[in-house]
């Protein structure tokens, strides 16, 4: 066909240089099995997949599937919203969703969700909390009361305190007069623990 056509160009006083058929590409090369399609080709998906590994570690790029861009693919990422890569008490949560920073968030005595190095209350439940004061039920000094609140400083509740600091205190002794175990005298001084102070205590 080539040698025809040179010819036919020639007559006609136009030479022009016959060109090579175009060399084999890559996928024609290889098939054993004449099937037309080539058996080895130079792609490195050998899986079939649509992943591609551009750094060659074995492992498929995450691409648009690393939205926190910390180099762990969504399906493995243990903090979705932060760098798996820091986590500074070395407890196996990242930093970004350490719900402890300070301590190990896998210790919790009282399984309630507050390791113990950042627990309210060590024996009972952190989430309960009826008089939401911040202060868990199994530790509530004043149940239905702020235990924040404390005006007399008497580490008696405002809402629990029978004796609040605007009652007087006649004797000075730190306890309020409503309050008093014994008028005119310091209910702190009790030299024999009977729960009777020396000023009242007739034994």
């Amino acid at each position: 066909m080539r040698t025809w056509l040179f010819s036919w160009i020639v007559a006609f006083g136009c030479v022009v240089q016959p060109q090579p058929d175009p060399p084999l590409r890559g996928d024609d090369v290889g098939d054993a099995d004449s099937d037309a399609d080539a058996d080895t080709d130079t792609d490195a998906d050998t899986d079939a997949d649509t992943d591609s590994d551009t750094d060659t570690d074995t492992e498929a790029d995450c691409g648009e599937f690393d939205s926190d861009a910390d180099g762990v693919c969504d399906a493995a990422d243990v903090c979705a919203e932060g760098d798996d890569t820091l986590d500074a008490d070395l407890d196996g949560a990242p930093d970004a969703c350490d719900l402890c920073p300070d301590g190990d968030d896998t210790l919790d005595a009282d399984a309630d969700g507050a390791p113990d190095a950042c627990d309210l209350c060590p024996d009972g439940d952190d989430a309960l909390d009826a008089d939401l004061d911040g202060v868990p039920d199994a530790c509530d000094v004043c149940e239905n009361g702020d235990d924040a609140l404390d005006t007399d400083a008497d580490g008696t509740p405002n809402a629990c305190d029978t004796c609040e600091d605007l009652d007087p205190d006649a004797d000075g002794d730190g306890v309020r007069d409503a309050c008093d175990i014994c008028e005119g005298g310091d209910d702190g001084a009790d030299a024999d623990g009977d729960g009777i102070p020396d000023a009242c205590d007739e034994a």
